[in-house]
């Protein structure tokens, strides 16, 4: 990613924007943070070519192309244990520890978030649920602890009486 933010090529924000959005999407299927992500293939294969006309001088026409590509981004999980495995130096397996320690840190990082978005909406939910039952026993007259229905516009009489 910091290859293609600094790179002077034309396309590589485009090429960088959509790695993004494709971990951002692994992230949200399947609970898998970008640390724990690599590109396994990315490549640019042939699209429609709309053809127009080309107005030249002395009353001649050619023929332009706008050229269209598609581009495929693959992203897949590292297999932290077969690159410490294939690596051939020892600080090219320390490297690897070190990336696989600090990707399952902020794999339990965002699990723990997940989990308190979910209980955090479970318990929005349920206060929402309880603020709709107590404004629905207003509406219908029913006094908290009497286990009755009573008759709101006939307690109101008795109040101003």
């Amino acid at each position: 990613m910091l290859q293609l933010k600094f790179s002077i090529k034309a396309k590589a924000p485009l090429i960088r924007s959509v790695i993004l959005k494709t971990s951002n999407l692994a992230d949200i299927r399947y609970n898998l943070h970008p640390t724990q992500l690599e590109v396994s293939e990315c490549f640019v294969t042939h699209g429609t070519h709309l053809k127009r006309m080309k107005m030249m001088g002395r009353g001649r026409t050619g023929m332009m192309h706008h050229r269209f590509a598609h581009l495929n981004v693959r992203i897949g999980e590292i297999d932290f244990d077969r690159k410490i495995d294939k690596a051939t130096s020892a600080n090219e397996k320390r490297k690897w520890r070190e990336r696989k320690a600090a990707a399952d840190l902020k794999a339990e990082e965002s699990e723990a978030e997940v989990d308190m978005l979910k209980s955090f909406g479970a318990e929005r939910e349920m206060q929402d649920l309880v603020k709709d039952g107590e404004n629905m026993a207003e509406e219908i007259g029913f006094e908290r602890g009497s286990g009755e229905v009573i008759d709101v516009e006939a307690k109101e009489k008795e109040e101003k009486k």
